[in-house]
């Protein structure tokens, strides 16, 4: 359960008639009308006793917290009433000549005092406003037959209190007025008197800088308040776990884990880069979920989809799926769906191997294992697969031999763009034109550093050090070539990628966080860097995007140009942790948790449009979020859930919450 700064019903007597029938009026308490709220759904299942038990217990903290959401908004209006008094008093006395002017020096010690009281009981106010949408709410609509409308009116306070826009003019106005700006008009008319009576004692000159102070904390706690930026309500981290727990078991094989479901995703097969960041993606959350049985689960399944890699990896020269010796499998399916017959992309034993990118996430996920579960059978096992890996690297992944790492369609049948972006229009050049290949795609450039630097470790733990040392040259020379060449100075970011003749491609992509992910970029380049992600154009309230709105080429109901994915925005969220920016990465686990409370699957992307782009409705500086086609495809997609794992244990840190052990 939540850590929170006030009351719970665990501290109430039990015995207490809080929120039931009204003793005094023989009315229906607050506690039975939400009770009758959540009585059993027509066609449901009848509740179990287990059940009752939880919701009769929720029911009773959810009237207990109410009740405190009132008391401490009475002490709000007593403070400001307190403060109105004082103002008349001291103002009166220094009017009528009864007091020296000095005695105005009350006001911006009081004053501001009463105003950060004020405060610290809205603080708690809009905590409990969370906690009952994060934690109470769950339990109710959990033990009501899944009505999501319950306690609905109290989310549309909370995200009206949220706003900017409403909480300006009606209150950020008035607030200031009240607890500073009288309080500032007082100081001023005190120097005067104290400067013009010489009265400017080492005592008098004190109280007036410690007005002064008091004044500035209370401005400071006032402009919080103020530029707090619109939050929409998410999920709480125990449902954001328990969705992506249930969407992956949805989607576990005997390979490991399908790309997408099979009744609406396109993908319902083993994808090797979708079940690379799958296997990345949870061992970075047993990190932060440090759960045995987790971990356990975690190394169980990561091992399965490691063996599989290594059970398909290329051995020979096949251009028609573009196999080479080492290269990790891009697709295997056990047979083929009508759209791929459609769209005639070879197959040899239900094996393609037209990506780019996999073969380096590949020695990245066995370096990450291993790390995490040194014992593991596997790890002595999989080396040879890892070997060959790194020597199809070395071999065929620079394509012209230039220090970056391109390559070249080998038939023309299969994808254009073999990474993960690979819509034929993810890269655009002025005129909407493909640009000449071969590619060489930021991303790939950061995949392949860090996998050359943690295949140096892998060599030189099994005592090669020169083999270590030559790819640690290898991703030296790299990172310098990147810099060079990716670089964007105007923009602070890297450019998509360099076409065929070394040019770059200048879209700001979300592709760049994938830099900060491997470790490519860091100091203070990599500040500059998520400065630029995190302006409004790229970060929305539903997550990164994946190319900026302020591109020509934005075009988000496209596949890959404006929308949002998750996975994306995990991997971003996880580069942000390493750089000890966790208030940013929260922000980031936010803002998608947002999104999937409203979509209520781990689905692939959605869209987000600025509020300012519609004109009906208007949602003024509020965003619009949108699933990219009619029906949604993709709902169950395997690295969303495990994203949302990823999320949820970053949420639950940040919380204070206590998240399942499985």
């Amino acid at each position: 359960m939540a850590q929170r700064p006030f009351r719970s019903i665990r501290t109430l007597d039990r015995a207490s008639p809080v929120g039931e029938t009204d003793q005094t009026g023989g009315g229906v308490g607050l506690k039975n009308v939400v009770r009758a709220l959540t009585g059993s759904k027509k066609g449901a299942e009848p509740a179990s006793e287990a059940d009752d038990a939880r919701r009769e217990t929720a029911l009773a903290e959810f009237s207990a917290l109410r009740q405190e959401i009132g008391a401490r908004s009475g002490v709000q209006h007593q403070l400001m009433a307190l403060n109105i008094t004082a103002l008349a008093a001291i103002g009166g006395f220094v009017i009528s000549d009864k007091a020296s002017p000095l005695l105005l020096l009350m006001l911006p010690i009081v004053s501001p005092a009463l105003g950060i009281l004020w405060h610290d009981h809205a603080r708690n106010i809009e905590n409990i406003g969370t906690y009952i949408k994060d934690e109470l709410k769950p339990i109710l609509v959990e033990t009501s037959g899944g009505d999501e409308t319950l306690l609905s009116y109290e989310e549309r306070i909370d995200e009206y209190e949220r706003r900017r826009s409403s909480r300006f003019l009606p209150l950020a106005v008035p607030l200031f007025v009240l607890f500073a700006g009288f309080s500032i008009v007082a100081l001023v008319f005190a120097f005067f008197a104290i400067v013009d009576e010489e009265a400017g004692s080492p005592q008098i000159w004190t109280v007036w800088a410690l007005g002064v102070g008091m004044v500035l904390i209370y401005l400071w706690l006032w402009s919080s308040f103020v530029r707090a930026p619109y939050q929409v309500p998410s999920l709480a981290p125990n449902r954001l776990w328990r969705l992506g727990r249930t969407s992956l078991g949805e989607l576990e094989s005997l390979h490991g884990f399908y790309a997408s479901d099979a009744a609406t995703g396109l993908y319902s097969a083993f994808f090797g880069r979708d079940s690379l960041w799958v296997l990345l993606i949870l061992i970075e959350t047993t990190e932060l979920h440090q759960s045995p049985s987790f971990a356990a689960w975690v190394q169980e399944s990561a091992g399965r989809t490691l063996r599989s890699l290594c059970d398909t990896q290329g051995t020979r020269v096949n251009d028609a799926v573009e196999e080479q010796p080492g290269k990790i499998v891009h697709e295997f399916r056990e047979e083929l769906d009508q759209r791929l017959v459609d769209l005639e992309m070879p197959f040899e034993r239900g094996r393609s191997y037209s990506g780019f990118d996999q073969t380096f996430l590949f020695v990245v996920a066995y370096a990450s294992f291993a790390r995490r579960f040194p014992s593991d059978a596997l790890v002595q096992q999989a080396w040879p697969n890892v070997q060959r890996a790194v020597a199809w690297i070395e071999t065929y992944a620079d394509d012209d031999g230039d220090g970056l790492f391109e390559y070249r369609r080998r038939d023309p049948r299969n994808p254009i763009n073999q990474v993960w972006k690979d819509s034929f229009d993810s890269a655009v050049v002025t005129g909407f034109d493909v640009p000449p290949g071969p590619l060489a795609w930021i991303e790939v450039q950061a995949y392949a550093f860090r996998a050359l630097r943690d295949a140096a470790d892998l060599f030189r733990g099994r005592g090669d050090r020169d083999r270590g040392q030559k790819l640690d040259d290898t991703a030296t020379a790299l990172r310098r070539r990147v810099f060079e060449s990716f670089w964007l100075d105007d923009e602070d970011c890297f450019a998509l990628a360099l076409d065929g003749r070394k040019r770059p491609v200048p879209m700001i992509t979300s592709n760049a966080a994938h830099a900060l992910w491997a470790g490519l970029v860091d100091g203070d380049r990599a500040e500059r860097l998520v400065r630029r992600l995190l302006r409004a154009d790229v970060m929305t309230q539903y997550g990164l995007r994946t190319l900026s709105s302020n591109s020509p080429f934005f075009a988000p109901f496209t596949y890959h140009r404006g929308n949002v994915w998750p996975f994306d925005n995990a991997v971003f969220a996880i580069g942000l942790e390493r750089m000890r920016r966790s208030e940013d990465a929260r922000r980031v686990a936010e803002s998608v948790c947002s999104a999937i409370s409203r979509l209520q699957s781990a689905i692939e992307l959605y869209v987000v449009l600025g509020g300012d782009l519609l004109v009906e409705p208007r949602l003024g500086t509020r965003a619009a979020l949108a699933v990219r086609r009619r029906p949604p495809e993709n709902q169950t997609q395997a690295f969303t859930a495990a994203a949302l794992l990823y999320l949820g244990a970053l949420l639950a840190r940040a919380r204070g919450v206590q998240l399942p052990d499985d």
